[in-house]
């Protein structure tokens, strides 16, 4: 297998110096082949009749009989004498270079050794679909490609940990597995000694070196993630880079509303880097540094030539959780980045998931593909079923050939007890020989992989395990998140599952308020009307809802197990293609009934905008906006558009705010707090309503956008007369309602957009497409003035299904400000990451119950009263 020699050490170097294995490996020896000047390594293994084969090798001089190897002094910089072009508008990167037609010698050395022509790995790294990972500062290795048209390429993951391992262990399993074909290492240390051990892989490594910045930058700050700074962080990043790493992992698609995402999930988050970052989301509630700052980490990335590796925190961790919309949502965000990294000349990989069932692994390469430009796509996997403990490096082997069949550019190795435990003492011997067991069974090369991935299957396979029982996490302590630490000195005795997940105490405390929950598995969407893609299905199901059968009916519970209601999905009737949620027959505790999630003192809220005018008498407009933003434990922020002279008896005059003061605030609020959504209400003028659209565009807010935008369009008086000129009317539907990610019409508002009176259920319906021909992404007709029965049924609509959405009527006359109220509750729910559905749900439930407590105000309409929530707590929230 090769000769044992000691390496040198210096005087940094622990005392147990170890061994490196040298030399060719059995059967072979190491050849070269000259291009352009240019010595390109290759395995060359003699064959029995006489014949040699020439192939891939990614072993460096360490196979090399006459190279010398000394680790004290590292290999010889051989890139450094090769010609570097000179910056693109700033930019030192193969990107770059690529797009101007230059072909670098990197690309010169990756096509002899892939054996395709150069003009192709140029063309390829240019529109995006392949990267190089070769930081200037990294003159050691030798230059190799990332890509779906080229080798399927391997990752290996090392690194020391707080209880085991050492300098010379590292250098040891970097020989190791680069000698049987690994194409990368990650240096994943969260030990003693990071810097001096990454300096040491990367001095002596022929292979891109990869690592994940926070975890040193976690270290740093004794591993409590709410004390990161995007300082810390920004510094770790140029440390690493002025080391030579080639490319780094970068959570930057965790968004503080993708968390809710993953309460109900079976594993939660199980990354790592996702678990740290989702932890100083909910500590701060704030967007993650990773994500605001992430034009500046391009511009250090683009210095220095490193590949982003846009990791994939909320990755699955299990299979029960594969393709859901926490998954799919930070992908989209990913696609994203993914633009603006190469806007600034950056290459970027995207990560991929590491459990997925095999009939769904085909569609996540199809999403990444789609989503992010066919950046090339790395995968930790993915374990096609959760059953197989102690073979993990099987399953994966089965998941890993399929997704490299579908176009998966770059695997990552995983061990054959990978969810078990941590990796046990052991001889030296059987560790290297554990890395050689799961390499050796990871390595699908050019051409499609045999055995598990050629044979496609439409259903679910055979080993996928019924969604009833997946595997479970290790029950422990909920009173705050917690990190995947697998490594830890603190849980170096531990066996079991290491299947850790994040859940947040206010999503663990929280009840939706009354609302209808849509159970899991139902076909919602995300505010901009994504759905989960999940194309599997369950027998008769229909988007999750069974055909022909009893609604099925599920019920929540508080933490400690008491009932807070019976929900009632509804059955969805195919040939009418509606679904009805149905608010009636869910049963609440009073007592517990606690609203959206709400942090605990201290803690910063999620903020909310309303765009909206102010009204004298107290019951609507911005007052009735903040009201409700206050009692579902949201920080409201405003933007006035008028000021208007009212009472209980209407309105008697308003004086408009010009239209730069309203964008001046908008922009002002935005670009300094920041804001989850926003809802508008009156906007009295084209001119006004022009503006905020202009401004909403450039600040990031609407349908399309991270931040979603609920419209209320504000146009009837109480009595159903037209309040806006018919110029505004007109901006308002074919310039905002483009712009909303849902807009709620009463139906006099939807006689003055649409020209439809509604009166019964079909016209109901009618008016709801005739909403959405106007560009939203929702439609909701409020029914609430129907009086032909004594329930109130609103009408959800976005192009596919209609939502029906039903309460008992309240007889009341005390109504002003109810559609504020909706249309805030709905704002606020968005903003806390429920879906569409489910957002209309909750505000639905919240406004009915305001109306119940509404109260008589002056001589006329009464405001609805949020208020009530203060006389109702649950038994958490009372004085001890």
């Amino acid at each position: 297998m090769g000769t044992r020699v000691s390496a040198t050490r210096t005087d940094s170097a622990p005392a147990d110096s170890g061994f490196l294995t040298l030399g060719p490996i059995e059967g072979s020896t190491k050849h070269y082949l000259s291009v352009h000047d240019l010595r390109v390594p290759q395995r060359r293994i003699h064959l029995t009749n006489g014949e040699h084969l020439d192939v891939y090798d990614t072993s460096g001089p360490y196979t090399d009989r006459s190279a010398r190897i000394d680790v004290e002094q590292g290999l010889a910089p051989t890139r450094d004498s090769w010609h570097r072009p000179e910056p693109i508008d700033g930019a030192s990167t193969q990107l770059a270079w690529a797009r101007a037609g230059i072909v670098t010698d990197e690309m010169r050395f990756i096509a002899a050794r892939e054996g395709v022509d150069a003009e192709l790995v140029r063309s390829e790294v240019a529109i995006g679909r392949a990267v190089i990972p070769a930081n200037h500062r990294h003159p050691e290795s030798e230059p190799m490609i990332i890509g779906k048209r080229f080798a399927v390429k391997v990752n290996a993951n090392i690194g020391n940990s707080a209880v085991r391992s050492s300098i010379s262990d590292e250098v040891e399993k970097m020989v190791w597995a680069t000698r049987w074909g690994a194409d990368t290492i990650m240096d994943l240390s969260t030990g003693a000694d990071i810097h001096t051990t990454r300096e040491w892989i990367i001095r002596n490594s022929p292979v891109p070196v990869g690592t994940v910045p926070v975890y040193q930058a976690l270290e740093k700050v004794n591993g409590d993630p709410a004390s990161l700074t995007w300082e810390l962080y920004r510094d770790t990043v140029i440390e690493q880079a002025e080391q030579g790493v080639d490319y780094m992992t970068v959570h930057a698609g965790v968004l503080l509303r993708h968390v809710p995402l993953t309460a109900e999930r079976v594993t939660g988050i199980v990354s790592r880097g996702g678990s740290i970052m989702a932890a100083w989301c909910l500590a701060h509630h704030r967007e993650s540094f990773l994500y605001t700052h992430f034009d500046e980490l391009c511009e250090i990335f683009r210095r220095y030539d490193i590949t982003f590796s846009l990791g994939d925190g909320l990755r699955p961790g299990s299979i029960a959780d594969a393709n859901d919309e926490a998954q799919f949502a930070e992908l989209r965000t990913l696609g994203e980045l993914t633009t603006i990294a190469k806007s600034h000349g950056v290459q970027v990989m995207i990560e991929g998931p590491g459990h997925v069932p095999m009939h769904k692994i085909a569609e996540n390469v199809r999403l990444e593909e789609e989503l992010c430009e066919e950046a090339p796509f790395y995968t930790l996997g993915p374990l096609a079923t959760d059953i197989a403990p102690a073979y993990d490096h099987i399953t994966s082997a089965i998941g890993a050939a399929m997704i490299a069949q579908a176009g998966t550019a770059m695997l990552c190795y995983v061990t054959p007890k990978e969810h078990l435990r941590p990796p046990g003492p052991r001889r030296r011997q059987g560790r290297r020989d554990h890395i050689q067991d799961r390499r050796a069974l990871r390595r699908p090369r050019q051409g499609a992989p045999a055995g598990a991935g050629t044979r496609r299957r439409t259903q679910q396979g055979a080993l996928r395990i019924p969604l009833e029982r997946p595997v479970q996490p290790r029950p422990r302590s909920r009173h705050r998140p917690r990190l995947p630490r697998r490594d830890t000195a603190r849980r170096a005795g531990q066996d079991g599952p290491l299947l850790f997940h994040v859940r947040p105490q206010v999503l663990l405390d929280a009840d939706l308020g009354g609302c209808p929950r849509l159970r899991r598995g139902a076909r919602s969407r995300d505010h901009r009307g994504h759905r989960p893609h999940d194309r599997g299905g369950h027998g008769g199901e229909v988007g999750g809802v069974r055909r022909g059968r009893e609604p099925r009916v599920s019920t929540a519970r508080d933490r400690r197990g008491r009932l807070m209601g019976t929900v009632n999905a509804g059955r969805r009737t195919v040939d009418e293609n509606r679904r009805t949620v149905d608010g009636n027959q869910r049963t609440v505790d009073e007592q517990a009934f606690v609203g959206l999630p709400i942090g605990p003192p201290g803690s910063v809220p999620t903020r909310v905008l309303t765009i909206a005018g102010s009204d004298s008498g107290g019951g609507a407009g911005i007052q009735a906006d903040m009201r409700t933003f206050a009692l579902l434990g949201v920080h409201g922020c405003v933007a006035v558009t008028a000021v208007t002279v009212q009472n209980s008896l209407g309105v008697t005059g308003f004086e408009e705010i010009t239209p730069q003061t309203v964008a001046a605030q908008i922009d002002s609020v935005v670009g300094d707090i920041g804001v989850a959504a926003a809802k508008t209400g009156m906007l009295a003028s084209a001119p006004i309503i022009e503006a905020i659209v202009e401004q909403c565009g450039r600040s990031g807010i609407g349908r399309d956008s991270s931040v979603p935008l609920v419209v209320d369009p504000v146009c009837a008086s109480m009595h159903g007369n037209q309040l806006l000129a018919d110029s505004a009317l007109d901006t308002l539907r074919h310039n905002l309602f483009p712009l909303a990610t849902v807009v709620t019409p009463n139906l006099d508002e939807v006689r003055l957009i649409t020209g439809i009176e509604v009166t019964d259920a079909a016209s109901q319906r009618d008016a709801a497409r005739a909403l959405l021909d106007l560009g939203p992404r929702w439609a909701l007709v409020k029914g609430g003035h129907l009086r032909a029965s004594d329930q109130s049924p609103d009408l959800l609509y976005d192009g596919e299904e209609f939502i029906e959405l039903s309460h008992e009527r309240i007889d009341t006359p005390h109504d002003h400000g109810a559609g504020d109220t909706l249309a805030a509750a709905i704002a606020c729910a968005l903003a806390h990451g429920l879906p569409v559905p489910e957002s209309v749900a909750f505000a639905k439930s919240w406004v009915t119950r305001c109306l119940a407590a509404a109260y008589p105000l002056g001589a006329g309409h009464g405001p609805v009263n949020p208020l009530w929530r203060l006389g109702v707590r649950s038994e958490d929230q009372r004085p001890s």
